[in-house]
C-alpha cells in the first residue's frame, strides 16, 4: 500500500475560492505596483525640472507644463496610481502583519495620510488652473 492509496480528499473548507485567490493576487499586485508609481512619478518630475524648471509660483508652473506636458502627465498619472493603490497595499500589509493596535494605528495613519496627499488642493495643476494665476501670467 502506498501513500497515494491512503490519501483522503481535502475538506471542502480547505479549498481556496476564486474570490479569495483574486483578492490575494490583487493585493500582491498593489503591494508591488504602488511604490513603483511613486518612483516613476518622482523620476518623471526630476526629469521635467532637470534644466532648472520649477513650480514654485504660477508663472513658472505654467512654463514647466507648457515646456514638457507629456512628462508631467506621466508624473501626475503615476502619482495618482501610486496614491490609489497604496490603500489596498496597506490593507494587505496589515493582513500579513500580526494583529495588534500599533499595526492598526500605523496602517490607519498611513492610509489617511496618502488620501490627504491625493486630494491635496495645492498641486501644480490646481495652481496653474486658478483664475488668479492665469490672470497674473497673462500681462495686459
Amino acid at each position: 500500500m502506498t501513500t497515494l492509496d491512503r490519501a483522503v480528499a481535502a475538506p471542502v473548507d480547505a479549498e481556496v475560492s476564486v474570490l479569495s485567490r483574486t483578492r490575494r493576487v490583487a493585493a500582491a499586485a498593489a503591494l508591488f505596483v504602488a511604490p513603483w508609481g511613486f518612483v516613476v512619478s518622482n523620476a518623471a518630475y526630476a526629469w521635467a525640472i532637470r534644466n532648472g524648471g520649477s513650480d514654485e509660483n504660477g508663472a513658472s508652473a505654467l512654463a514647466l507644463v507648457a515646456g514638457q506636458p507629456n512628462v508631467l502627465l506621466v508624473t501626475v498619472i503615476a502619482g495618482l496610481l501610486g496614491c490609489l493603490l497604496i490603500v489596498p497595499a496597506v490593507f494587505a500589509a496589515m493582513q500579513l502583519a500580526r494583529r495588534s493596535w500599533p499595526v492598526f494605528i500605523g496602517g490607519s495613519l498611513m492610509i489617511g495620510g496618502y488620501i490627504c496627499y491625493l486630494i491635496n488642493p495645492v498641486t501644480p495643476a490646481a495652481v496653474t488652473m486658478s483664475p488668479a494665476v492665469l490672470a497674473a501670467a497673462d500681462p495686459p
